[in-house]
Formats: C-alpha cells, structure tokens, sequence
C-alpha cells in the first residue's frame, strides 16, 4: 500500500527537528547527562531516525531492500552535521565517539526496519496485541 509523500516524509523530518532542537541545547532537557543514558539516547535517537527515513524512502515494498543504503547515508550525514553543529553550541562539543554511537544507532534502527517489513502483517499485529497482553494492557 502507498502512501502519500507527506505521510511518509513528515516523521523523519519532525524527528530531525526534535534531534536539531535538543543538540542545540547546552543542557538537553534540562540537566547534564551521564555518559551511560547519554550514549543509550544517541543510539535511541538515530535509530529512529534511520529506521523513518528507511520507511519514507521505501515507498513500496520492491524498493525496501535498495532504500536501506541511501537511508543509512542520510542519517549517517546528518549525524555528522549534528556533531559539527555542537561546536558552536554552548558546553557542548563535537566527538567522534557520539558519532560512532549515532552510526551504531543508525545500523540498528535499519536492521530492525528491515526485520519489521519482513513480518508479514498479520504476524506484526499479533506480536504487538501479544506484547500488550504480555504486559497487562488487554487486546
């Protein structure tokens, strides 16, 4: 099933801005973050990012598979360009070992893109429903 471009394209690029907002941020919600939570967030936030930019790109199911690289080299570019905007931000600086977490994050969020498409839908419904179940939440 198609869906429309702004469908597809306004996720990644709210969750770019999101990204953008707290790297400007000398003290990203509010306070300075150990490095352990710190580097779970970096990876967090661009697994996200990769994971909805593989999404917006793969608009069918026969480009999947060729979207996985183009997705990982945007998301691996805009990590970079987080890391250079830090220098100019206040007590923050750019580091090559919160990019490599990024990069992490990126390989990440598209292996588990791609192992969610590959569920067939029927099976992804019923993973989640069994999750909440498993939780407590009902059906």
């Amino acid at each position: 099933m198609r869906t429309s471009f702004s469908l597809r394209w306004l996720p990644p690029l709210l969750w770019a801005t999101a990204i953008f907002y707290l790297s400007s941020q000398s003290r990203p919600l509010g306070r300075r973050w150990p490095s352990r939570p710190s580097a779970l967030a970096h990876v967090f936030e661009f697994a996200v990012l990769a994971a909805l930019l593989h999404r917006a790109l793969a608009a069918d199911p026969q480009r999947r598979q060729r979207a996985v690289a183009p997705a990982f080299v945007l998301t691996a570019l805009y990590a970079a360009s987080d890391e250079v905007h830090q220098f100019s931000v206040p007590e923050r600086t750019a580091s090559l070992s919160e990019y490599r977490l990024d990069l992490l994050g990126t390989s990440l969020g598209l292996g588990l893109s791609q192992w969610w498409a590959r569920l067939p839908d029927g099976q992804a419904r019923l993973s989640v429903r069994q999750a909440r179940r498993h939780r407590g939440e009902g059906a």
